[in-house]
């Protein structure tokens, strides 16, 4: 292997120990800290088997500044991503049920964070209609019938298939199913029941 390889293998190795370094310190709530890339170069070095590592000076041919490792990022799944208090939790979730013979498919999930609580209608699909809306319910629609006087109005579906999300209310508990109703003829088009 030619020496380039091994500074580039070095190098990768390096930006993964950085990664790993920071996951564990965001896990442990530690505080982020500045090191200097000599220090750097010096832990990987000592979690390294790679036997012949660039020498400082061919690192730092125009100097060293200061490596600064910011706070919540965390590999996953091949990417790089930030996590934040945020981070949305799915908390329910059920699969859509065509009502009054229309087909859908697809599942209504409920995600809660620490700004709020949103729907998102994910693997979803219904034929086309006009003024479709999107209701949360208290009742089961399919054997109860369907008031949207006693529901809450999310508004107007944003597409016949594909993922879309809704911004909920902060107090859902009392609503237990999803509803799409047509309301210029007053016919239930599916609903899906939430649990967990």
């Amino acid at each position: 292997m030619t020496q380039f390889k091994k500074y580039t293998l070095g190098l990768i190795g390096l930006v993964v120990l950085i990664l790993v370094i920071l996951a564990v310190r965001n896990v442990l709530d530690v505080p982020t800290e500045t090191i200097d890339q000599s220090e750097a170069v010096d832990i990987f070095r000592e979690s390294s088997d790679v036997t012949s590592t660039p020498s400082e000076d061919e690192i730092n041919k125009e100097g060293s500044e200061p490596i600064s490792l910011p706070e919540g990022i965390l590999e996953g799944n091949g990417e790089v991503i930030e996590l934040t208090p945020a981070t949305p939790q799915a908390i329910l979730s059920g699969g859509f049920v065509g009502l009054e013979g229309h087909q859908v498919s697809g599942k209504a999930v409920v995600y809660g964070s620490a700004e709020g609580n949103a729907l998102r209608f994910e693997d979803f699909s219904v034929a086309p209609g006009p003024d479709y809306f999107v209701y949360l319910s208290k009742d089961e629609v399919s054997s109860t019938g369907f008031d949207p006087k006693r529901a809450v109005s999310l508004g107007e579906i944003k597409s016949s298939e594909g993922e879309q999300t809704y911004t909920i209310p902060e107090k859902f508990a009392d609503y237990t199913h999803v509803v799409i109703w047509c309301r210029l003829f007053s016919v239930l088009i599916a609903e899906a029941p939430l649990g967990e």
